[in-house]
């Protein structure tokens, strides 16, 4: 089972794909298992006397998801298989003689739909996704090829193993829990997938009766057929850009398994249960439309379960690595400041900034013209306005404490702030998300910053008032509020600009525009 992981945007000042948006992703599993466990202790007889099994797994899954609004989404997958299960016929022979069944084409189909919990406008460093899927049995659960019996004779077309065969031939229910919280420099992440199957068991037979040396196998065991098991995935990590590059480095714990008893119906016919946890290594590109990730789980512990009814160890093989890789392409997809804008249109008339004579202001500061006032508050609850923050030159910083790029600036300014404080300049930083108010003191303390924060303004109302399209967006003030220069966005190096404005205002000379990324 390829689980699809369809998350927030990392690294954006708005974390949610926006309505319309269509995301086409091709997905690849592989794998390489031949080291086999009874429960969790490794058989190693089987690597020393050349008789373990060879299983090989390759899986490309197509699959196309559309957000009909920015909370709710719906997908469907299209998974391909070619995978191939041998072992040596007869095992005395060693590898040399080793059995090969291959499988290919076609697997199950699944569609599906998933909605964010909270409201997608308010909670944009965190939220909780639940999500609802159905599983055709569209894959062979009775694919075939040419092999050998367990004894090296009598080659002719049979059932290949219950693990590469391309579908289970079950209708299947998928239940998903997804979510993510956003913290200085990170953000971590986590979710789970269940697929309940309730077909007891198909009509193929399994493993035991297909490489058996007996002319006419007896298949009166219910065990002489294979089962149709649920299967399960939870994983548990975090996240970090590598500064504005639009990569981003991962790690995370990962299990796998399939459970000895299934959640609904009875749970008879021939099953290989266990559970394998992984340590997750991996990393994500970004660029415009196009998103790129790898992640390379590296097994740890393995536990093959007894079979549900017979109470039988059996053994299984398991993996030492999983490779998984995609790549996805999203079409529809819209700006930041197309995104906040719609956000802020649809909040609109939610709350003010408390801005003092709104209605002589202008609707958004621009160059040239007067910062639109404000009353707001710090962490502690005083009161502050814009005359209160005004230096010889002010420094405006539109932020929220757990935005990535705000955190690759945040440092450079408190630089500049260090240095120009003596010559008149004043920096404060304005919080953009109210939810991340209790946030602020920690991230002060946690990085040593000195300059003001004010909070109480609703995210709508900074957007439209203050035309704030992305995180961080920097205003440069002269003595009575006017506004010199304006900067969306943050890349390494940018501060340099920044600061050659700042050394301008503060010698009095005429400034200097607009920028942005």
């Amino acid at each position: 089972m390829l689980i699809r992981q369809n998350g927030p945007v990392f690294g954006s000042s708005n974390p949610y794909s926006p309505a319309g948006e269509t995301l086409v992703d091709v997905s690849t599993r592989n794998l390489r298992s031949t080291d086999h466990f009874n429960g969790t202790a490794e058989q190693l007889q089987r690597q020393t006397l050349d008789t373990y099994v060879l299983n090989i797994q390759h899986m490309v899954d197509i699959s196309v998801t559309h957000n009909f609004t920015e909370r709710f989404s719906m997908n469907v997958g299209v998974p391909f298989v070619a995978a191939s299960w041998g072992i040596p016929s007869p095992q005395s022979a060693g590898d040399a003689a080793r059995a090969n069944e291959h499988s290919h084409g076609l697997g199950d189909i699944s569609v599906g739909a998933r909605m964010w919990v909270l409201p997608t406008d308010r909670f944009t460093s965190g939220n909780v996704a639940i999500g609802l899927g159905l599983k055709m049995p569209t894959g062979n659960s009775a694919a075939q090829d040419t092999y050998v019996d367990i004894s090296g004779n009598n080659s002719r077309l049979r059932y290949v193993d219950q693990s590469v065969q391309p579908g289970d031939g079950g209708w299947g229910v998928m239940l998903d829990v997804t979510g993510f919280k956003s913290i200085p420099h990170a953000q971590l992440f986590g979710s789970a997938s269940y697929l309940a199957n309730p077909r007891d068991r198909n009509d193929t037979t399994s493993v035991g009766i297909n490489i058996s040396a007996a002319a006419n196998p007896s298949t009166a065991a219910d065990t002489s057929f294979n089962s149709v098991p649920d299967q399960y995935m939870v994983r548990l990590g975090g996240a970090v850009p590598f500064g504005n590059t639009g990569l981003a480095g991962s790690l995370a714990w990962r299990a796998e398994g399939l459970p000895r008893y299934d959640l609904i119906g009875a749970s008879h016919g021939f099953r290989r249960p266990g559970v394998e946890m992984f340590i997750e290594p991996g990393f994500s590109y970004a660029k415009g439309p196009n998103v790129y990730s790898f992640e390379m789980p590296i097994g740890y512990y393995r536990n093959r379960f007894p079979n549900p009814y017979t109470g039988s160890s059996g053994d299984a093989t398991f993996p030492n690595y999983i490779f998984l890789a995609s790549a996805g392409h999203r079409f529809g997809n819209r700006s930041d400041a197309s995104i906040l804008a719609n956000r802020a249109n649809s909040a609109r008339g939610a709350g003010t900034a408390g801005a003092a004579s709104a209605s002589a202001a202008p609707a958004v500061s621009v160059v040239g013209t007067n910062f639109k006032p404000f009353k707001l508050k710090t962490p502690d609850g005083v009161q502050k306005t814009l005359p209160d923050m005004l230096g010889k030159t002010t420094l405006v910083v539109f932020f929220y404490p757990t935005c990535p790029f705000c955190n690759v600036a945040a440092p450079d300014i408190q630089k500049i702030a260090d240095t120009y404080k003596v010559q008149g300049l004043s920096v404060v930083y304005i919080n953009i998300l109210p939810e991340e108010a209790k946030l602020i003191k920690g991230w002060q303390t946690t990085h040593g910053y000195t300059s003001p924060v004010l909070t109480g303004g609703s995210t709508a109302s900074i957007q439209n008032d203050y035309d704030v399209t992305s995180t961080p967006t920097h205003y440069l003030l002269d003595a009575k509020g006017k506004v010199l220069a304006k900067h969306s966005g943050f890349q390494p190096g940018d501060e340099k600009q920044l600061e050659l404005e700042i050394k301008s205002a503060l010698e009095g000379k005429t400034a200097l525009g607009a920028g942005g990324q």
